[in-house]
């Protein structure tokens, strides 16, 4: 199991796979947000996405609250954050493109694996502002990579979003959503429309509790992604909130396999200004992020915080 939360972003001797930091090796103060974040995250294997805003209240680490242990991460997004990050140079894809986004990419793996990754998130609530029209903001995804996908016994092909014509493969599997006072997940199924190649997306949402429910509280999520027998057309998915399980999907991706997919959480908007929407600040917090192999090893009951 690796645990991935907390990780002190500047300490240079941390190894990514699942070290524990000493107290020593925590920096103090409420807001600690290192300067050269960019590279440190690049070493231990953390990275942005390419359109998350350099600002000071876009991410910080903070001690004012946590699920367990002393720290948890905080995201704030407010109207037109949207400068973006890249490896090369400075562009503003993000701006250009209606999108407002802070995330993190937290571990990837390999098509094929039973996969469990359980996180604490809270929702802060003097500082969340309710989306106009329902518009949704996605607070995590698990995203398929931007590479090889394979789709059966149809050729090989670089993926692409192509929704009406081709290939499909460079979107997420499952958003978790905020949508005005409802909280819940989109599920991207894919499929063919007929014998020619032609692909379909086709998003269903599934809303599992009220923002008013869970306004303010820790709740403790842990997602399922197996597609050990990807090779027969099968993946399963299922969802657990606060100990129980919520949902089961089967076969979301059924002729669509990435070489590997990836795990993001933070916040993300999109088409605000195409919808007539007005965003407004939104904060919420991260904790307890580990990625396992079963519901035990992921789950932050009874285990020490990963300071």
């Amino acid at each position: 199991m690796k645990t991935l939360t907390k990780i002190t972003l500047f300490a240079a001797s941390i190894a990514l796979m699942g070290c524990q930091m000493s107290a020593g090796q925590i920096a103090t103060g409420t807001n600690v947000m290192p300067t050269n974040i960019d590279s440190h995250l690049s070493k231990f294997g953390w990275e942005w996405d390419k359109d998350v805003p350099k600002n000071s209240w876009s991410f910080n680490m903070v001690d004012t609250d946590a699920r367990s242990g002393i720290r948890s991460q905080r995201f704030e997004l407010r109207n037109g954050d949207c400068t973006t990050r890249s490896k090369y140079k400075e562009t503003y894809w993000g701006c250009d493109n209606d999108r407002e986004r802070v995330e993190m990419t937290a571990t990837r793996w390999d098509v094929g694996k039973d996969k469990w990754i359980g996180f604490s998130v809270k929702v802060d609530k003097n500082d969340w502002k309710k989306s106009e029209k329902e518009s949704c903001t996605i607070i995590f995804q698990i995203h398929q990579n931007e590479e090889n996908v394979d789709q059966g016994n149809r050729p090989q092909n670089k993926t692409g979003n192509y929704g009406s014509g081709h290939y499909i493969g460079n979107h997420g599997v499952i958003y978790g959503v905020i949508c005005g006072n409802k909280v819940g997940i989109q599920i991207k199924r894919t499929g063919f429309e007929d014998n020619k190649f032609n692909g379909w997306v086709d998003t269903e949402s599934k809303y599992f509790a009220s923002l008013d429910s869970i306004n303010g509280k820790w709740n403790d999520l842990v997602i399922r992604w197996n597609t050990v027998d990807y090779k027969n057309g099968n993946s399963n998915l299922e969802l657990y909130a606060n100990g129980k399980r919520i949902l089961t999907e089967k076969n979301i991706t059924s002729n669509f396999f990435p070489e590997e997919y990836l795990f993001k959480y933070g916040l993300y908007r999109s088409y605000m200004k195409m919808n007539g929407v007005v965003s407004g600040t939104q904060v919420i917090y991260f904790d307890e992020i580990r990625h396992g192999t079963s519901l035990e090893s992921v789950t932050p009951n009874n285990k020490d915080a990963t300071d």
